[in-house]
C-alpha cells in the first residue's frame, strides 16, 4: 500500500429490475475517474450468438452473481459464487466465507486460485482469456491481472492452473479468478486518456469491449 491509493466499484442500479445496468470497463473508468479498472463478477442474463445478437448491450439490466457490496451496501447475495475480494479502505482480503461487517467493497467470483500460497485443484486443459485478483500474505500488495485469449497467432489464453502458477511465482498468497472470456478487460488512464491496456475480444471481434455487470477501479495519485 502506498499513499494516494483507493478503490471503487460499480454502484447498483435497480431501475431496470435487476442489480445493475451493464457498462464497459472503459466507460466505468471514465465515469468514476479511476486510473485503472478491470471487469469483476460473473453475471446474467448473457448470450453471445453473433456480432449483432448478444446480451447485454450497454445499459441493459443484469444481475451480478454471488456477494456484491458497493459503498458498504450488499446489493447481491445469490450464493452463485462463494469466494470474495473484500475491501475496507486499504484493507484487502480474499475470503471464502463472506466479508467482514464493515466491508465497503465486495466482489465474489470463482474459482479460488491460491490459498495461503498453495494452488487449488484447477483445470489445466481449457485455454481462455482470464481476469484475476491476487494479494500477498500481508494483504498490502494487490495484483490485477488480465490474460488475452481466443486470438490465434497472438494469444490463445491460459488454463486456470497456469494462471494460479503464474501468480504464485510472483509472490501472491491468495488469488481469485474473476469473469473471463470476452469480459476480460483492463483499462488504464495514460497521459489523461483512457484506453484498454489488453486486447479484449467480444463476439469474436478483437478490441471490442463487452458491457459487464460490475467492475473494480483503482484511484492512484500521480507518480513523483
Amino acid at each position: 500500500t502506498v499513499p494516494g491509493i483507493g478503490f471503487v466499484t460499480t454502484a447498483p442500479d435497480p431501475s431496470g429490475g435487476l442489480d445493475l445496468r451493464a457498462q464497459t470497463v472503459l466507460n466505468f473508468a471514465k465515469d468514476y475517474e479511476a486510473q485503472i479498472a478491470i471487469n469483476a463478477s460473473y453475471f446474467s442474463p448473457f448470450h453471445s450468438r453473433t456480432p449483432f445478437d448478444y446480451y447485454p448491450h450497454a445499459g441493459d439490466p443484469v444481475d451480478a452473481h454471488g456477494l456484491a457490496i458497493a459503498n458498504g451496501i450488499i446489493y447481491s447475495d445469490d450464493g452463485l459464487a462463494g469466494d470474495t475480494l473484500c475491501i475496507n479502505g486499504i484493507q484487502l482480503s480474499i475470503q471464502t466465507t463472506g466479508c467482514p461487517p464493515d466491508t465497503q467493497i465486495g466482489l465474489s467470483s470463482f474459482p479460488l486460485l491460491l490459498q495461503a500460497g498453495t494452488p487449488e485443484p484447477l483445470d489445466n486443459e481449457a485455454l481462455g482469456p482470464r481476469t484475476a485478483v491476487a494479494l500477498d500474505a500481508a494483504g498490502t500488495t494487490l495484483w490485477l491481472l488480465t490474460v488475452d485469449g481466443r486470438q490465434p497467432r497472438y494469444s490463445e489464453g491460459v488454463t486456470l492452473a497456469e494462471l494460479a502458477a503464474f501468480l504464485a511465482e510472483r509472490g501472491a498468497a491468495d488469488a481469485l479468478n474473476f469473469d473471463g472470456g470476452g469480459s476480460t478487460t483492463l483499462v488504464a488512464q495514460t497521459n489523461g486518456r483512457y484506453q484498454a491496456s489488453n486486447a479484449p475480444i467480444h463476439t469474436r471481434i478483437p478490441m471490442r469491449l463487452r458491457p459487464v455487470a460490475n467492475h473494480l477501479g483503482v484511484f492512484a495519485a500521480p507518480l513523483p
